[in-house]
């Protein structure tokens, strides 16, 4: 029987059987294995980043104790700031640190702590903080949020430019003049009923540097206007709640993996 064709048919299905159970078994322990690495890997990267925080963080003021890669995200006896920050002074004094992903941010409180780092030790208190949003859309190239040396070079850039337009002269204070009294006009044309004040002074600093900019102004019920208006409030309503704040991959990877992130 050994020697039939029929013997030897069955003899290779045997073979063949047995190399695939040995190859999907070899696969099982190949996707285990890999598993393991990615979980190793994992719990690797946990411990770096807990190791980055928490080496910071006895060089900074006290303050909660952040969890590794989310810092203070989910406690809820922390953010948002403005409803606990009296109970964080309790605890911490006018100067604490808390933590957003790995990123720290130190909260000073009391007028005399900001009047003190603000005015009398400004030149150690100057520089701008980056906000990730603004961070991704201009890479460090705008004026608001740029470090010191370029904010130093735009600005006098900038300065020197708008005087070109007449800022600091007769001509610029009379079309701030002008502006208001449209603006005086468009409050006037209101009768008295309620309205949102914001919207309109807005609009009018915004009429103002158009003048200086593009030579016109643009009506208060402009929709092209209106829409420009409603882009630029939506960049910085994103820019200064939690979802602007917080760029994943900046805030919670540790500094030696962030510019992979970029």
């Amino acid at each position: 029987m050994i020697g039939s064709p029929g013997g030897r048919l069955l003899s290779t299905l045997s073979h063949l059987n047995s190399f695939l159970d040995f190859s999907r078994g070899t696969q099982r322990r190949m996707e285990l294995t890999w598993t393991g690495i990615l979980l190793l890997l994992c719990v690797l990267f946990i411990l770096f980043s807990s190791f980055q925080m928490y080496k910071k963080k006895g060089q900074l003021p006290p303050g909660p104790t952040p969890w590794p890669l989310l810092g203070n995200l989910l406690h809820q006896d922390v953010l948002p700031l403005n409803a606990s920050y009296k109970k964080l002074i309790g605890q911490y004094g006018p100067i604490f640190t808390i933590w957003i992903g790995s990123k720290p941010l130190v909260v000073l409180c009391g007028y005399k702590m900001i009047k003190e780092a603000l005015i009398d030790r400004a030149e150690e208190f100057g520089g701008r903080n980056t906000l990730p949003t603004i961070e991704r859309i201009f890479h460090n190239q705008n004026l608001a949020t740029a470090d010191e040396r370029n904010w130093k070079e735009r600005r006098q850039f900038m300065l020197s430019t708008l005087r070109n337009f007449g800022m600091g002269k007769k001509q610029m204070s009379e079309r701030v003049q002008e502006e208001a009294l449209c603006l005086v006009e468009e409050v006037g044309s209101i009768q008295g009923q309620p309205f949102e004040p914001k919207r309109k002074c807005t609009s009018a600093v915004s009429n103002v540097i158009s003048t200086v900019v593009f030579g016109n102004r643009f009506d208060y019920r402009d929709q092209t206007f209106i829409e420009n208006q409603k882009t630029m409030e939506s960049l910085l309503n994103l820019c200064n709640n939690f979802t602007g704040m917080v760029c994943y991959s900046s805030y919670f990877a540790p500094p030696i993996l962030k510019p992979n992130f970029y």
